[in-house]
């Protein structure tokens, strides 16, 4: 118990679901725990079993933080495992380094959590894993809290969060569908599904069609045998034959010794060999899959599903149905889809700070109750642009084309003025009032906070060559002008826009590295949301005389490297979905970053002035 101050003793008095059976402190754990001095803890707890209701005996890994619980005790993030297997030794309690999910572990525990992990039924303990049964992990899952609870009694909250992908997406779907009502006496407050497998019974009719991909091959192998473990009626002859019956065995493995046994298995099986004998089986096999998929009832905690475009094993209709279903029960969700991501694209990292919101207390997006027109990509009703075919915004104005640029860096060269090196605003003040600014820094990156306003620079600055490095939130929430929305305003009054312009359509003239509302970039050279990217803008003021233009403002902007505005007149300050305007003004201004509501994070900015190439 060395790390815990004050320790209660475990309870083992406790009966029913969550109880504890058995607890032992793990020394021999990955040194990312150890360095926390948290307290890691095998369990086996009692929990129940989605297909009968029966009382099992689950497996897991809890995680105590050192030192003395807040007022309420420690709130609880629940880790859902991704598949792992489906034998007893495929439990990741059983592994040193819980088969490399440890650093998420230890990330929650630096955020300030407790920690459950649970192995899911059959996993790590004696019983029979239904792989994809959802509802039974749920409860494992849940079960796994109060294990944790009772192993510490009055130094853990009743507060909880609950992650997971793949699987482990589906477990915390699930949790999030059956907390209130199997665990009322616990607070869930959210749950992050990353890539779920929602509804998977058209792999019956794949495997009929021979449309696998290795990938889906080998977990529909799983999905058969773990169905004839808990139906042994299952005659498994209708389903396989060949190589696959003849290496049933050791296509069942998971990581470990037998790992390449598998592998070499897994090539050897044909599509023939695990189609279906008749459309009777296919269809019988169909429905058994299709009595696991999601979603089962109304969630009463708000969801965050990310789901990908390019997943090897998932369809994202498939998900996008169950989402649609899930939102027609009365769940609130929040839609995060990845076009270009794989079955692994979606990363922990991106729901740490949607999670940590939650439990915060913090406004929930609920994408359900938004609609298309939520997020116009053009108007057809703007005014028209001097000298131009195309209105403000105008829907049908050619969208730029899509480059992928290389990696870069812009240090600030001798003779700049740098504006924020990481360390300090004190080049900045509000653009309300002229006070401090209220962005924080974290990690070294101005980031923006809701609300508090603008800023802008003390200095002013005329014709210049301006490096800006930015970065749109990783979680890509909404669409066209309402994702990762910012700017970077010259004299204060001439907008080059910042987007999260990847796989994002919008109107044109609002693309990333617009001269907003009136000139599209020249192609869309937009990172992936949460990546660093870079603005190098060299811009030329406008000159006045008598309140009129005399030279108009020119502007050249790099974009990650590319040229995306080649020397594009300013047609004057940029607004939204009106005709430019004109403020006289003198020869600087202040550099102005936005505060469009999202937390967008700046760094790396510096300025050079220019000496102006003719007289004023």
């Amino acid at each position: 118990m060395s790390g815990i101050a004050s320790a209660s003793e475990p309870d083992f008095a406790a009966k029913g679901p969550g109880s504890l059976v058995e607890a032992k402190v793990v020394t021999d754990i990955d040194e990312s725990i150890t360095a926390l001095r948290a307290t890691a803890v095998r369990v086996k707890y009692r929990s129940t079993s989605g297909r009968d209701g029966s009382s099992t005996v689950v497996s897991g890994m809890i995680f105590v933080p050192a030192g003395t619980p807040p007022p309420g005790g420690w709130p609880v993030l629940a880790h859902a495992h991704a598949t792992a297997g489906i034998n007893y030794e495929c439990g990741p309690s059983l592994s040193k380094t819980m088969f490399g999910t440890v650093p998420m572990m230890a990330a929650s525990l630096k955020m300030g959590y407790a920690v459950a992990a649970a192995d899911y039924e059959g996993l790590g303990a004696p019983g029979v894993h239904l792989y994809l049964g959802a509802r039974t992990e749920a409860w494992n899952v849940i079960d796994s809290v109060r294990a944790l609870r009772h192993f510490r009694p009055g130094a853990i909250s009743d507060r909880w969060l609950v992650f997971g992908g793949s699987q482990g997406g589906a477990a915390a779907w699930a949790t999030a569908e059956q907390a209130v009502t199997y665990a009322p006496e616990l607070n869930l407050l959210g749950a992050a599904a990353l890539v779920p497998p929602t509804d998977f019974s058209e792999y019956a009719q794949m495997a009929a069609d021979g449309s696998f991909n290795e990938f889906q091959k080998a977990a529909y192998i799983w999905m058969l045998m773990t169905q004839h473990r808990v139906n042994p009626k299952l005659d498994l002859d209708l389903y396989r034959r060949g190589s696959a019956a003849k290496n049933w065995q050791a296509l069942s493995y998971c990581f470990g010794p037998h790992e390449q046994e598998r592998a070499e298995a897994l090539q050897k099986v044909t599509a023939d060999e695990i189609k279906p004998a008749t459309p009777a089986a296919t269809q019988h096999m169909a429905k058994l899959l299709e009595a696991m998929a999601l979603p089962h009832q109304a969630a009463k905690a708000p969801m965050l599903v990310i789901y990908s475009g390019k997943d090897e094993f998932i369809k994202p209709e498939w998900t996008r149905t169950a989402i649609k279903k899930a939102c027609a029960m009365g769940t609130k969700i929040q839609e995060v889809f990845l076009a270009d991501k794989g079955h692994i694209g979606p990363s922990w990292e991106m729901s740490t700070q949607w999670l940590n919101q939650r439990l915060a207390g913090e406004p929930f997006q609920d994408t359900c109750s938004q609609k298309e027109e939520d997020f116009p990509v053009g108007y057809s009703d703007g005014p028209k642009l001097p000298g131009s075919q195309w209105r403000v915004h105008d829907e049908k104005r050619p969208r730029p084309a899509i480059v992928t640029p290389a990696a870069a860096e812009g240090k600030p060269p001798s003779d700049a003025v740098v504006l924020f090196d990481g360390t300090d605003l004190k080049e900045w003040v509000s653009a309300k009032d002229g006070s401090s600014p209220k962005w924080k820094i974290v990690d070294g990156a101005i980031q923006v906070v809701a609300g508090t306003g603008d800023i802008v620079t003390k200095q002013s600055f005329g014709d210049s060559q301006l490096h800006v490095e930015f970065a749109t939130p990783a979680l890509p929430i909404n669409r066209s002008q309402w994702r990762g929305n910012s700017g970077v305003f010259l004299y204060g009054l001439y907008e080059v826009q910042i987007l999260d312009g990847y796989q994002n359509l919008t109107y044109a003239d609002g693309e990333a590295s617009a001269i907003f509302g009136q000139s599209p970039p020249l192609v869309n050279a937009s990172r992936p949301p949460g990546e660093w990217q870079s603005f190098d803008i060299v811009y030329t003021g406008p000159r006045f005389k008598d309140g009129k233009v005399t030279t108009p403002g020119y502007v050249t902007v790099f974009h990650n490297g590319v040229i995306t505005q080649n020397h594009t007149q300013i047609l004057g300050t940029t607004l939204f979905h009106q005709l430019p305007g004109t403020v006289v003004h003198g020869p600087t201004g202040p550099i102005k970053l936005q505060d469009h509501t999202y937390p967008l994070r700046f760094r790396n900015i510096w300025i050079r002035p220019l000496q102006p190439t003719a007289p004023e």
